[in-house]
């Protein structure tokens, strides 16, 4: 896809010592920013005013997983660091209004490309040039198909953020993901493995690489990851459908428990090597998942 451009042209590039003191002198209060590899390629794209280009390193270094809004970036930031490699804070442009910033951001989140598009950013949401000019009823529309609950479809802002984050990694009609709030006790079932699938599914790979993201954990043979979770502090679970496709194709085994929330999963061997055929190498190693 995007990625027409291998580095990013900025305004400034620095540590963030020289970046600030570049930040004052500013001509308006809205600026695009990036945090890059050393060589200027860039791993994220935002849109902010006075320091909130730092503020992404603090939230990784504080590691508070359950109220991280973006595990993908945090999880990049951290593994830079641990690794002693520089991140570069980039000024990429200044703007007047904050709409003009947005369009700029959302420019060149399109123009690189997310990591599930082939490109090298972790940003969750997508380019929203074309949202910004779109008639306010297909808005409403296209919220509510994100936010979709069959009781209340437009308002249910738990699924929104989960359907947001799946799609981060994978675009899917039915999310794997649910929040615990849609679950009635005898709802969750054990993990039993029976399936009507026959080879392993991307929505299941997918759905680990969920999961993998939010433990900070990589999708290799042995790795062992939760069946329930907490994003942006929204309790939630794989739920019974693709917990068994995971299973009965061979792509982890189940760790049972007496409580099928407390279920975990080990990725195989055979696994690893099919979450890389069907996500792509490129993507995981963006996500730092491998």
């Amino acid at each position: 896809m995007q990625n027409d451009c291998a580095v990013l042209e900025p305004l400034i590039a620095g540590d963030e010592k020289s970046v600030r003191a570049f930040l004052r002198k500013l001509p308006h209060d809205h600026y695009v920013y990036a945090l890059a590899y050393a060589d200027l390629r860039p791993f994220y794209i935002g849109k902010g005013v006075n320091f909130r280009v730092f503020e992404h390193v603090l939230e990784a270094r504080r590691n508070h997983r359950i109220s991280e809004t973006n595990p993908h970036k945090c999880n990049k930031i951290r593994k830079l660091e641990n690794q002693g490699e520089q991140i570069l804070f980039c000024i990429l442009s200044s703007h007047p209004t904050g709409v003009e910033a947005e369009r700029e951001e959302s420019n060149l989140i399109t123009r690189f490309g997310r990591a599930c598009e082939g490109g090298p950013l972790t940003n969750l949401a997508p380019g929203r040039e074309s949202d910004l000019g779109i008639h306010p009823e297909s808005k409403e529309k296209h919220a509510a198909t994100l936010s979709y609950d069959p009781n209340n479809p437009a308002r249910d802002p738990e699924t929104h953020a989960l359907n947001e984050f799946m799609a981060s990694v994978l675009e899917v009609k039915s999310n794997p993901l649910k929040p615990r709030s849609k679950y009635k006790g005898r709802r969750v079932e054990h993990t039993t493995g029976t399936t009507r699938s026959k080879t392993p599914k991307q929505r299941s790979a997918a759905a680990l690489a969920i999961a993998a993201s939010l433990n900070g954990v990589r999708l290799i043979e042995g790795e062992i990851l939760p069946r329930c979770f907490v994003y942006r502090g929204i309790p939630a679970i794989l739920e019974n459908g693709v917990s068994n496709d995971i299973i009965g194709t061979g792509i982890a085994d189940v760790q049972p428990s007496d409580d099928p929330a407390d279920e975990h999963f080990q990725i195989t061997g055979r696994g690893a090597n099919v979450i890389v055929e069907l996500l792509g190498r490129e993507c995981l190693e963006t996500l730092s998942l491998l």
